[in-house]
């Protein structure tokens, strides 16, 4: 066998740990306010959007190892405030509910993916914690 088919422990293959196979990320969106969006340059990115009466956005980025729900109840709360037009938080490539991307130099900090997501709005704060304010 080739070495990425190389048996692991409890007969897991390394072919597995790349692409195994899971429920479409569509079905596992919790609510109304997450969806998955196509961007350039990454597709299938999952969002968690709420929209206020203001004209700020806010951006927010998660840390290595979380996914964008770990705002939810941030999110919330920023978009009541009078000043905020949207909230919006992504799950970067390969964690949460955003695709893998097929190829290892995908794998980004996310910056391309808000700067997409926010590149109509005319005035953005982004936030982040973590591996997340980095990008």
């Amino acid at each position: 066998a080739g070495l990425l088919t190389q048996p692991l422990a409890a007969g897991i293959t390394r072919d597995l740990l790349r692409a195994p196979s899971l429920a479409e990320p569509v079905t596992l969106l919790p609510d109304a306010n997450s969806k998955i969006v196509d961007t350039d340059p990454i597709e299938g990115v999952r969002i968690i959007a709420y929209e206020g009466t203001g004209s700020i956005t806010i951006h927010a980025s998660h840390g290595f190892g979380s996914t964008s729900e770990s705002f939810q109840d941030l999110l919330e709360k920023l978009s009541a405030q009078s000043n905020v037009a949207s909230v919006i938080a992504h799950d970067h490539p390969g964690f949460g509910l955003t695709k893998r991307p097929s190829q290892r130099r995908k794998y980004m900090l996310g910056g391309d993916v808000a700067l997409a997501l926010t590149r109509n709005a005319s005035s953005v704060v982004f936030v982040g914690h973590s591996m997340g304010a980095v990008s």
